[in-house]
């Protein structure tokens, strides 16, 4: 096992989805987190971290720093290129893809223009 294997390892535990350990998951560090396992290759261990993005979206389709905060949006393009990435490649699970809200023109709670400005 390397530091690598090592890092990506410690990037599927819930308890390092926020900015410090043990902290609220947050948008950038999951979509953070979710490119580097999906980088690497490890799908299975990123559809966590891409289904707690789908969470945090809000019903503007942006997505604040924790779940139920409007603003700052800067989550919001880490998340768009995490939905990207895992859309991107032939190993993601079929069930997770249908659940992506970026790419069905409307967010979770399904306003279609919301999704359009994104």
């Amino acid at each position: 096992m390397t530091w690598l294997d090592d890092i990506l390892d410690s990037l599927s535990h819930k308890d390092r989805w926020g900015y410090r350990l043990g902290e609220l998951p947050a948008a950038e560090p999951l979509a953070l987190a979710a490119l580097a396992l999906l980088g690497h290759d490890r799908h299975a261990e990123a559809k966590p971290l891409l289904e707690k993005l789908c969470e945090l979206q809000a019903g503007t389709g942006a997505l604040g720093i924790f779940q139920g905060m409007g603003d700052p949006h800067w989550g919001t393009a880490h998340a768009i290129l995490a939905w990207s990435a895992a859309l991107n490649s032939t190993k993601l699970d079929s069930s997770l893809r249908d659940r992506l809200p970026l790419f069905h023109g409307s967010t979770r709670g399904g306003n279609a223009s919301a999704s359009a400005r994104i």
